[in-house]
């Protein structure tokens, strides 16, 4: 068992070696971190200051900004970007008004390190994801939910079970961009059952992602920072299960009567799609053993599985390019199978597969969310807000437990990831038990309002006027219902206050 976050982070401080770069815009972002001394170990405290309360006023104000998304059509990143200079700049005069040069510049270096990691492996997530889309795994796979939903309350149950399976393995903002697009196929504007459809995918893609370190970017930030084990997040499945089924138990109560939409389309496979699963596969392994067994930041691994897709789809093109020249049609077997050749027509005119055209359908949107939420937070720890949230959470006023369940509410109220980045800044005295505990609540806790997690955002944008913000509030109560359960029983299962 790896030593908790504190510990980790100190480390981390003190031996950190740089992250291999791929891309000239992530190169730009971090190379000033390569050749700068690590941040000393004292932190200054300025949370009483003028500068200190004026960076938390426009954290505070690019929160508000990213509640209002949906009101005022202006995506999260662009705020929280903003946050992320304002407060560093705050925090530069700060430390330089008290006759300190250093210390903010390194501790924004060291940031950006970890930040490095993050958006790499993330952008490896995606460009895989992009990839399998590509290739029409998933427009089988929605395909095969649609022919099968014989009723509406069977395609509610079925794609709620299919988010809870699929986000630990692809995450939970592409698992519920998939599975919202499938209610939408089969409650054609059905407005009821879309609405209480989505809410149910929400609840299920943040359950099932809580149980892998892939399946949220909550686990994930956690998994690197060490503050939970890869094996350990299994412990997670059955309290996080609950969490999805008690709500969307207590909303099937409301599903309409009637039939899904069958649509007539049979999307079939496009080359190389298998292999790329496979490959997906390999590198999500990749990234397991190289943090758990060779102790190096996983997104190594991530990387190497970059390059095995980056080759395989060079061999993939080259073979299609062959095909179009050639004339990869049999015309002698029109009568015989028209379909087949039609098939075989359309592929001929599509673009080649290109890694790198999967590379720029990235959701930078996301990329540059975690940016300005992981300097944002940064830059308040540099503040002294980190130490002034552990006194105020977790230094005697309340059991471990109890701070947990209570801090998952109220991150969720705001954003999961933002949670689990001030609970990491924090660094507070938990151990692994209570670690795994926290991090149940705050994935878990994303869902309990609609935009408190990157699964809710992503299905009200998808849906837009069929899934809003009032139709997830007006069943928050039944979320929170699955949210004590789930947390009562891991507790339960751990110990009871142990946890």
């Amino acid at each position: 068992m790896r030593a908790p976050a504190a510990a980790v982070s100190a480390r981390d401080r003190n031996n950190v070696k740089p992250t291999p770069l791929a891309f000239p815009a992530l190169l730009l972002l971090a190379s000033p971190a390569l050749a700068q001394p690590q941040p000393p170990a004292g932190v200054l405290d300025f949370t009483g200051d003028s500068t200190g309360i004026a960076a938390l006023v426009a954290f505070g104000l690019a929160c508000v900004l990213m509640l209002c998304e949906r009101v005022l059509d202006l995506r999260r990143s662009k705020p929280m970007l903003l946050a992320a200079a304002v407060i560093w700049l705050l925090a530069a005069f700060a430390y330089e008004v008290h006759g300190d040069t250093q210390t903010a510049g390194a501790l924004v270096r060291s940031a950006l390190l970890n930040l490095t990691e993050l958006l790499l492996f993330v952008l490896v997530m995606m460009t895989y994801v992009n990839a399998m889309e590509e290739r029409g795994l998933f427009a089988v796979l929605r395909g095969k939910l649609v022919a099968q939903s014989a009723s509406l309350r069977n395609a509610y149950w079925t794609t709620g079970a299919c988010a809870f399976a699929l986000a630990p393995l692809i995450g939970d903002l592409p698992t519920s961009m998939l599975m919202t697009g499938t209610v939408l196929a089969i409650g054609n504007e059905d407005r009821r059952f879309v609405s209480l459809a989505c809410i149910n995918v929400v609840v299920a893609a943040n359950a099932g992602g809580v149980c892998s370190p892939f399946g949220d970017l909550t686990t994930l930030v956690a998994w690197q920072r060490g503050a939970v084990e890869l094996y350990a997040l299994l412990a997670l499945c059955l309290p996080s299960l609950v969490a999805w089924l008690i709500p969307a138990a207590i909303m099937s109560a409301m599903l309409p009567a009637g039939f899904a939409t069958v649509s007539r389309e049979r999307p079939t496979l496009e080359r190389g799609a298998l292999v790329i699963a496979t490959l997906f596969g390999l590198t999500i392994a990749m990234a397991a053993v190289a943090r758990e067994l060779l102790d190096l930041p996983p997104v190594i691994g991530m990387m190497g599985g970059l390059a095995l897709l980056a080759m395989w789809g060079y061999a993939l093109k080259r073979r299609e390019q062959r095909a179009r020249f050639a004339g990869d049609v049999d015309l002698a077997a029109t009568a015989l199978d028209l379909d087949r050749v039609l098939r075989e027509e359309a592929r001929a005119r599509r673009a080649p597969f290109d890694v790198n055209t999967e590379l720029q359908r990235a959701d930078w949107d996301t990329l540059l969310y975690c940016y300005g939420a992981v300097l944002s937070v940064g830059g308040l720890g540099a503040l002294g807000y980190g130490a002034l949230g552990s006194q105020l959470i977790y230094d005697g006023r309340f059991e471990p437990a109890t701070a947990n369940a209570l801090f998952g509410v109220a991150a969720g109220a705001v954003d999961n990831l933002l949670g689990m980045l001030f609970a990491l800044q924090m660094s507070p005295d938990l151990n692994a038990d209570q670690w795994l505990f926290l991090t149940l609540a705050l994935g878990i806790g994303g869902s309990l309002l609609s935009f408190g997690s990157a699964a809710g955002i992503v299905a009200m944008r998808r849906a837009r006027e069929l899934y809003r913000i009032s139709d997830h509030l007006k069943w928050s109560w039944a979320i929170a219902l699955g949210y004590a359960a789930s947390l009562g029983l891991y507790a339960l299962l751990r110990g009871g206050t142990s946890a």
